[in-house]
């Protein structure tokens, strides 16, 4: 009979990457002790472990005798451990991902690098964790949804907002997508906000 432990490691392996989510660093240190286990029973050796907390990256570091790198690579992203964040970096140069917006500009006879020379962001970093829960506080939590669009483009947004009695305490975004509107206009603002509202 299949452990807790190797169900969980069946259901969050992608790829090569095994992904856990421990809840203390006890459980944080038997997923590890365990895991190693399971894989060295299967003759592999699971390495390259690393977490959000400082003193279980050592407990790691001790054991695999070796530097955990405070970013870590986590499927075509990368993962600040030490801030528990989530980065992304995007191309601006329009050398690649323009394809939608290369016409709507050129249709608005501006200048692609004149607005690109304007732009300073050329990444995003989130919170990894939607919430912070703590077993003593008693939260409520608000799914917002909003959808919209204009005639040149559509988007949708959900966001949780976490609350201790009316407090709202933290605030998540967990989707987001946006569109431009087709250049030809055959599509109404009514149904182009029918179109972001699909989404949600």
């Amino acid at each position: 009979m299949a452990t807790d432990i190797s169900q969980d490691i069946i259901r969050n392996t992608y790829v090569d990457n095994v992904f856990y989510g421990a809840t203390s660093i006890i459980d944080g240190v038997i997923f590890y002790k365990e895991s190693k286990s399971l894989f060295h029973k299967a003759g592999m050796n699971l390495r390259a472990y690393a977490s959000n907390s400082t003193k279980l990256n050592h407990y790691f570091e001790r054991k695999e005798k070796g530097v955990i790198p405070k970013v870590q690579k986590l499927l075509g992203l990368e993962w600040d451990t030490t801030n528990d964040l989530i980065i992304s970096f995007f191309n601006l140069s329009g050398k690649k991902n323009t394809r939608g917006t290369r016409p709507y500009l050129q249709k608005k006879e501006a200048q692609w690098e004149e607005i690109l020379s304007t732009w300073t962001i050329n990444g995003i970093s989130i919170p990894r964790l939607i919430v912070q829960h703590r077993k003593e506080i008693h939260y409520e939590y608000d799914l917002h949804v909003f959808a919209d669009a204009s005639s040149a483009a559509y988007c949708a947004a959900a966001y949780l907002v976490q609350r201790i009695e009316d407090n709202p305490v933290r605030a998540s975004l967990l989707m987001s997508k946006c569109r431009l509107a087709p250049l030809n206009h055959s599509m109404t603002i009514p149904r182009l906000e029918i179109a972001a509202h699909d989404w949600i």
